[in-house]
């Protein structure tokens, strides 16, 4: 493992200090939302300006189906952020969006070295050139409320449980796999 400069151990006292921005999984509010906030950091970081154009953004996203142009977007900002010397990570939230984080590049793998809060911080990976078939796993609590998710591959693991409410901790599944009573759950196919 590299040593993290001065400015990134300061913050690795309290990586929660670090600014994220968070997306949500179907794609970016506005065109070159991520590209804005990487180029943000990298100003603040004291690294160059980086190319990134309509053109680059278009060449990410035109044949990706809902949900697919985000992890496109992630690596090419980061192909492109690479250039001056910067790095994009993501937070692993468990959860259905993206929590992304800048650093150097030389600070990188010093960050994604942490588990904050339970949650690893990872590299950006490049999509795989084959669609992999992930299934969404969505139960509301019928204790609290809260809506709990799970995107999974197919095929896959099954629920367990283990698999529990994420705000009270009421158990949904049987070991087995099947939902305890009250229990409903919805399957959504994802391509």
């Amino acid at each position: 493992m590299t040593s993290p400069s001065p400015e990134l151990a300061a913050l690795l006292a309290d990586a929660e200090r670090i600014p994220s921005f968070v997306l949500d999984w179907t794609g970016e509010d506005e065109p070159g939302d991520i590209a804005r906030f990487a180029q943000q950091r990298a100003t603040v970081l004291g690294l160059a300006e980086f190319v990134w154009a309509p053109a680059q953004q278009e060449a990410a996203t035109a044949t990706a189906a809902r949900g697919d142009a985000v992890p496109r977007l992630l690596v090419a900002v980061n192909e492109a952020l690479g250039t001056v010397g910067g790095a994009l990570s993501q937070v692993e939230t468990g959860a259905d969006h993206y929590e992304l984080l800048v650093t150097r590049l030389t600070d990188a793998e010093a960050l994604r070295a942490l588990t904050v809060d339970g949650q690893r911080i990872v590299p950006v990976a490049p999509a795989a050139d084959a669609p992999v078939r992930e299934r969404l796993v969505t139960v509301v609590c019928p204790t609290c409320g809260a809506m709990n998710m799970w995107q999974l591959p197919v095929p896959g693991p099954d629920m367990d449980d283990g698999d529990t409410c994420s705000s009270c901790d009421r158990a949904f599944f049987t070991p087995d796999g099947d939902a305890l009573d009250g229990v409903t759950v919805e399957v959504d196919e994802l391509t």
